[in-house]
């Protein structure tokens, strides 16, 4: 993250818990134990995976974010670094949540007696990381490539820090066990004032307005927390956030708010994604479970 060593301080604020940013090393909010670890005893994704990603674009990005960065990186420099940014879209907690609330949902809609994924929920989001990294860096790689430095204002990273915008929902999928969203614009920071684009030409326009929103797009997708080299900026952020989710929900909720006595600019954040399973979906998913139980 950053280029930040695990022992380095760093300011962090949990969306959901602390009002204050709280300021620790990296290591003790960041690393996740056993989090890409096969519940069979089979191994972890650590040193399957991305023990080579992960050593390899580091120092990538050490030379995006240094002075001397001329705009020019090498065919190798660019896959490393494409490999590591698709990764950082799936790899995180808040994909893995996902997977957990939606087989919560068929357990609660269908039935308890049989999981949606037959290896567990945990072997789902580890294999889902190799194939929909590999699906990402085939997207990636057809999109131009930029970095804008901003000294004007500084940006935050939330612990899932790649942003993804001009989808209109349209996702690929291999068919079973990786889909991704195939966007126009790609963006994650790289530094506090260094955000690394991948984009269709054809939306280089849009990017601009993007930009200013990046801050509040980390809070808002993040799982938790989200992290900065400034405290008082982490604050700010956080009571954008709020106000911001409370113009959401104002606009596509308004009785949730009619409800309580929650003002504009208090603590309140949006939940993530529930899914009810209607229609042929619903039809579908009973079939799969009759068969599983049958």
């Amino acid at each position: 993250m950053w280029g930040w060593k695990k022992k380095e301080q760093v300011f962090f604020i949990n969306k959901d818990k602390t009002l204050k940013p709280i300021k620790t090393n990296l290591k003790n909010v960041a690393c996740i134990n056993h989090f890409y670890k096969f519940e069979d005893g089979s191994g972890s994704l650590e040193e399957k995976f991305f023990s080579v990603i992960d050593d390899k674009a580091p120092k990538v990005i050490k030379k995006i974010i240094s002075k001397e960065y001329d705009s020019k990186l090498n065919d190798e420099d660019k896959i490393n670094l494409i490999k590591y940014i698709s990764s950082q879209i799936i790899r995180v907690p808040f994909h893995f949540e996902s997977i957990e609330i939606f087989d919560s949902a068929f357990k609660k809609q269908i039935t308890d007696g049989v999981s949606l994924f037959e290896e567990g929920v945990k072997s789902k989001f580890l294999h889902s990381i190799i194939e929909s990294t590999k699906q990402y860096t085939d997207i990636l790689c057809k999109l131009s490539m930029k970095v804008l430095k901003n000294s004007s204002c500084e940006f935050v990273i939330g612990d899932n820090p790649v942003m993804v915008f001009e989808h209109n929902n349209n996702v690929v999928s291999n068919g079973e066990s990786a889909a991704s969203i195939n966007g126009k614009i790609f963006m994650m920071p790289l530094s506090p004032n260094d955000m690394l684009i991948y984009f269709d030409p054809l939306f280089e326009n849009e990017i601009s307005a993007y930009m200013k929103v990046s801050n509040y797009v980390q809070f808002s997708q993040s799982s938790q927390l989200v992290f900065g080299r400034n405290a008082e900026l982490l604050e700010l952020k956080l009571k954008e956030y709020y106000s911001y989710s409370y113009d959401f929900i104002r606009n596509t909720s308004p009785d949730l708010l009619l409800e309580s006595k929650v003002k504009r600019g208090d603590p309140i954040s949006i939940c993530k994604p529930q899914y009810v399973f209607e229609g042929q979906a619903l039809e579908v998913l009973k079939e799969f479970a009759n068969r599983k139980l049958t």
